[in-house]
């Protein structure tokens, strides 16, 4: 048996093969240009092999999607270098000196952008990891302070809510109403977080998306396709940049 994978345009990929107890159907999955196969704990490797093979097509379908939207992500830090998107717009980060004994990072939001003070004999910009900490700081107020100015004029009832560092949801509603919200929202505009808002509040009442959950949505938030388009073309650079 030939394995097609070794002939394919991608040479930057690695492909793992496992048996895990508790599957039971053969599975792949593509993420980051890792392949892995997976099946249950009988499974031969020429089986989950010829699995593969048989969902090639497929497979570099994914990953040239994968490497297309890594480059458009690459072609953004590049253009935005020294911004950050905040309020749905790209903002610049301004440096300047403060204070000579200063020793730690300050962070002021203003109408020009958002300035940085870094502390005494530093030079340059903040890393990536520095600024997530400061918009998480000011968004878990901001968020749930628009939250409960909605809210309030609209007929659902929750009980928590609660500001997450969310890997790839915007937000969620668990079987006993408590709500959850990505601080990721800084990024967005604000009928970004309308949208999010009310489709939470609405699982309230369905808990699934059904026809049903979609026209409540629908009945509440009229510009949920204008919502879902913005998050579809700009939801990986709020994730990733």
């Amino acid at each position: 048996m030939s394995d097609k994978y070794q002939i394919s345009l991608f040479d930057n990929f690695t492909i793992d093969f496992k048996k895990k107890s508790r599957q039971k159907n053969l599975r792949i999955r593509v993420k980051n240009n890792q392949i892995t196969v997976s099946g249950p704990l009988g499974c031969q490797e020429n089986t989950l092999r010829e699995y593969l093979n048989q969902n090639w097509l497929w497979v570099e379908t994914v990953l040239h999607k994968q490497h297309v939207r890594n480059l458009e992500l690459e072609q953004h830090r590049q253009k935005y270098k020294n911004h950050i998107m905040y309020h749905g717009k790209w903002v610049p980060l301004q440096i300047r000196h403060g204070n000579p004994l200063q020793k730690q990072w300050r962070f002021q939001i203003s109408n020009s952008g958002i300035w940085i003070t870094p502390p005494v004999g530093v030079n340059g910009y903040p890393d990536t990891t520095m600024l997530n900490q400061f918009l998480k700081s000011v968004a878990k107020p901001q968020i749930l302070e628009r939250f409960e100015n909605i809210a309030q004029d609209l007929p659902f009832t929750y009980n928590k809510v609660f500001i997450r560092s969310q890997k790839t949801k915007w937000g969620t509603c668990s079987v006993k109403r408590n709500l959850s919200f990505n601080w990721l929202l800084i990024k967005c505009p604000f009928w970004i977080w309308d949208y999010l808002y009310i489709h939470e509040l609405c699982h309230t009442i369905h808990f699934n998306h059904s026809k049903a959950f979609w026209e409540l949505v629908d009945e509440y938030y009229p510009k949920r396709k204008q919502a879902e388009a913005w998050i579809k073309k700009h939801g990986d650079v709020v994730f990733n940049i």
